[in-house]
């Protein structure tokens, strides 16, 4: 009969691993559950796991997915390790199933889910990591990741409501841009003529405006691919702590930025603090 190496939970917060003998997985669960043991994992002993770290560019909306139905799954009753595998096979062409996958190895090897989790810190935030870590001490993991998916449920709405009062705005910049540049470069240059045959001098501000028309058009193809490349080397840095860091102090000295960002900061303090508060 194969053994099977397990990891129960045998009371709030206290932990008991061992070897059990079955006749399959199933068998070895149920085992355990009749010795009053809340299983984590069970698999065969000797059964070789694959050693990956694994990066992922999982969005907010699967990671809201992931905690929701793997609440649901450990309160119906199910080990850890089976919510997991469930979950890897449902999702078959998310981005997030090789990191559900690596969770799933981690814990079969004998990590807690909050290590496994620490692992994937480009996908799962410190809050949520320490939320889980404090769950597990406390026994009461299905609860956090139900609060869990229910604060991401609430910022992934509110952030779609955002984006979508700036959406319109955000295209009139874009097209009104477009426009003046057209105008500049290519339109305006044909007007150039008529004011020559003037033969009179042209106020400053005409002067330079047709000076700026010309040179657009001479190397338009240049200013194209240098905003391009502005545009990809500004986005690039404010991704990383310093720029992030100096985009905040900019947009705190802007009047009508500062009240709506500090609101929605204040907002999702209040979110995150209550979910807290009611995980204990």
């Amino acid at each position: 009969m194969p053994e099977f190496i397990y990891k129960a939970k045998s009371s709030p917060g206290m932990f008991k691993t061992g070897v059990i003998e079955a006749e399959n997985e199933r068998a070895a669960v149920s085992k355990l559950r009749q010795m009053e043991l809340f299983p984590v994992f069970v698999r065969v002993q000797g059964k070789a796991v694959s050693r990956r770290f694994l990066k992922s560019a999982a969005g907010s909306g699967e990671v809201y997915i992931f905690f929701r139905q793997i609440s649901n799954l450990l309160e119906a009753g199910l080990p850890l390790i089976r919510a997991l595998t469930n979950i890897s096979s449902q999702n078959s062409n998310s981005r997030l199933k090789p990191v559900v996958e690596d969770l799933r190895e981690r814990i079969q090897r004998g990590d807690c889910l909050s290590d496994a989790l620490s692992v994937h810190k480009r996908v799962f935030g410190s809050m949520e990591i320490n939320m889980v870590r404090a769950a597990e001490t406390s026994g009461t993991l299905p609860e956090a990741l139900t609060k869990l998916a229910d604060l991401k449920e609430n910022e992934l709405s509110f952030s779609a409501k955002i984006r979508s009062a700036l959406a319109y705005p955000i295209l009139l910049s874009i097209v009104g841009a477009l426009t003046l540049f057209i105008l500049i470069t290519f339109v305006l240059p044909r007007f150039i003529v008529l004011f020559e045959d003037f033969g009179q001098s042209l106020p400053l501000l005409t002067r330079g405006l047709i000076a700026l028309s010309s040179f657009s058009g001479k190397f338009w193809p240049v200013l194209l691919l240098s905003g391009f490349a502005a545009f990809i080397f500004v986005s690039r840095f404010f991704r990383t702590e310093t720029g992030r860091l100096k985009i905040d102090r900019w947009r705190l000295k802007l009047p009508l930025i500062r009240e709506i960002d500090t609101r929605l900061q204040s907002s999702r303090f209040a979110r995150t603090l209550g979910t807290l508060l009611e995980n204990g």
